[in-house]
């Protein structure tokens, strides 16, 4: 016969854990027998040492998870959920104040531990069935963030010797250990997806000038660099500019990253250059060209 234990909901352990074990011996009259227990859950505890980062990266874990939480487990056998449908997607949970313990308020690099609990689940090689802690973090830099309700996030496989298994009665200890900007890597492990560049900082320069004198037969290279370097920069086929090409003053060409233009007199007269900026920017700038004045 199989029994099984069944969660209403991922953290339903109430007041203690289910235990069970398995004992082959022979009961007497009155002879007592010792069992040794174990819980059907595992625990995993969760650590980041920020050591590493950049001095201008601040991550702020706000939510810790164990996702493919396994809804049973057997009783007096090994357990293996056996498809998604016996899966709660997002299981045991962690949330805000939860997680301060993640987040040191003396700037400690290393933290204390967070602990979740999950049913045991031996998968070996079927990744899809396969439980995992995800970590999500508000994260700021420099120039880089994340805004209200988007973040970064880690993952981690709950495993043995490279199999999805997490058995129960262990203890698993998870140390995250950023590196850098904390995006080093992309992909499912690490998902970078919301991190964004930030709409408070924002700036443009143009080079060489806002005004420009220079005889015919002359060229010119007018550049933009501006910040976030996403920017989309266009150089304005329209106005003053059109005109003068269309009358024969100057000839163009873009540059290869649509970041500058080069311009050659041909004729004498005066000209502009709109130079657009698109979001976060939004902006316009002009260049002022005089042809021997």
């Amino acid at each position: 016969m199989r029994y099984q234990y069944y969660l209403a909901y991922p953290d339903e352990y109430g007041p203690g854990m289910v235990m069970s074990c398995v004992c082959d011996t022979q009961v007497e009259g009155d002879m007592s027998v010792q069992l040794s227990l174990r819980r059907l859950m595992a625990k995993v505890s969760v650590s980041i040492d920020r050591s590493e980062l950049n001095p201008d990266v601040e991550l702020q874990c706000r939510e810790l998870r164990v996702c493919n939480c396994p809804q049973w487990a057997t009783l007096f056998s090994q357990s293996a959920v056996r498809g998604k449908d016996d899966l709660f997607r997002t299981g045991f949970t962690l949330s805000r104040t939860q997680c301060n313990v993640l987040n040191p308020y003396d700037n400690r690099p290393l933290s204390e531990e967070a602990p979740l609990y999950v049913l045991e689940n031996l998968q070996g090689d079927k990744s899809d069935l396969g439980t995992y802690v995800e970590a999500r973090f508000d994260y700021t830099s420099d120039s880089l963030w994340t805004t209200a309700d988007q973040y970064l996030i880690y993952r981690f496989r709950l495993e043995e010797e490279g199999r999805w298994d997490i058995r129960r009665g262990c203890h698993a200890h998870i140390r995250i250990c950023p590196v850098g900007d904390g995006l080093s890597t992309d992909g499912w492990r690490t998902d970078r997806t919301a991190v964004d560049y930030r709409d408070d900082i924002s700036w443009y320069k143009v080079y060489p000038a806002d005004y420009i004198e220079w005889s015919v037969g002359e060229e010119v290279t007018l550049r933009a660099e501006c910040f976030p370097e996403r920017t989309l920069c266009t150089f304005r086929q329209e106005s003053l500019f059109t005109q003068s090409v269309e009358r024969g003053m100057f000839s163009y060409r873009l540059g290869e990253d649509g970041h500058s233009i080069t311009l050659k007199a041909l004729k004498k007269g005066s000209s502009m250059v709109d130079i657009d900026f698109g979001p976060p920017i939004n902006d316009t700038h002009w260049v002022l060209l005089v042809c021997d004045p």
